[in-house]
């Protein structure tokens, strides 16, 4: 495993607040120097923010993460 396939996995648990501040910073420097990986981290906030609104179901929420993720791996 990449340090961005890491990093990319790790972008969703951040954004649900499941990390440490220590985990969440070191995820964030990486965002900031690699272009790939912040453009997940930016895909994701977009996704994360649209589903907040309580239209979308828990099954709903997890298809469509699942769907950015591959879309991300696939880029």
């Amino acid at each position: 495993m990449t340090d961005c396939e890491k990093y990319q996995e790790l972008i969703s648990a951040m954004l649900d607040g499941e990390l440490t501040e220590t985990e969440k910073a070191e995820i964030e420097a990486h965002i900031a120097g690699c272009d790939e990986c912040r453009a997940m981290y930016e895909a994701f906030t977009a996704v994360s923010g649209a589903m907040t609104a309580d239209v979308f179901t828990d099954d709903m929420r997890t298809e469509v993460m699942f769907q950015a993720l591959e879309a991300g791996a696939a880029g």
